[in-house]
């Protein structure tokens, strides 16, 4: 089964998850590999931390102002990332708000940080290869376990019936 080309561009999915980053193309994403401006990754990260403080022990916003105030920065972050990155890339954006539905924001413009757009691409490239080679085994029939961090390959257990 081979993935199918589009016209449309990769999306970037801006949420937190406990992965130490808010951006998302399968994974997480190291902001390190990412080439974006120093200020946008600092308002990434303070809207993190923001957010995991605005929850009470049952993972609930607090309020629903703190609700409201994740939304209205997760939205605005995701119009400059967009720009940031320009016209080759989509960026998702879904409020854990209840109700919420997926937001995508993309710019018509030329990438205002092109060392970003070209570290999205290659980003992109090397998620959409790790896909390829997932639909590869799954078509021979094999299955394989990869530890997420290193990429070591995990060797099969033996069933013991």
């Amino acid at each position: 089964m081979a993935l199918q080309r589009t016209n449309r561009p990769p999306v970037i999915r801006l949420f937190p998850d406990h992965a130490d980053t808010v951006l998302w193309l399968g994974e997480p994403l190291d902001y390190s590999d990412t080439a974006l401006g120093a200020q946008l990754v600092a308002a990434l990260r303070a809207w993190e931390l923001a957010y995991y403080e605005s929850l009470d022990e049952d993972q609930a916003f607090r309020t629903k102002a703190h609700a409201r105030a994740y939304t209205a920065e997760g939205n605005r972050l995701a119009g400059l990332l967009a720009a940031e990155v320009g016209s080759g890339f989509a960026v998702e954006f879904r409020s854990y708000e209840k109700w919420s539905r997926p937001r995508y924001f993309h710019s018509p413009m030329d990438a205002a940080n092109p060392a970003s757009a070209a570290c999205f691409a290659a980003l992109c490239e090397a998620e959409q290869a790790r896909a390829l080679e997932r639909a590869s085994v799954a078509e021979d029939g094999g299955l394989r376990a990869v530890a997420p961090q290193s990429g070591t390959e995990l060797e099969p257990c033996e069933r013991r019936g």
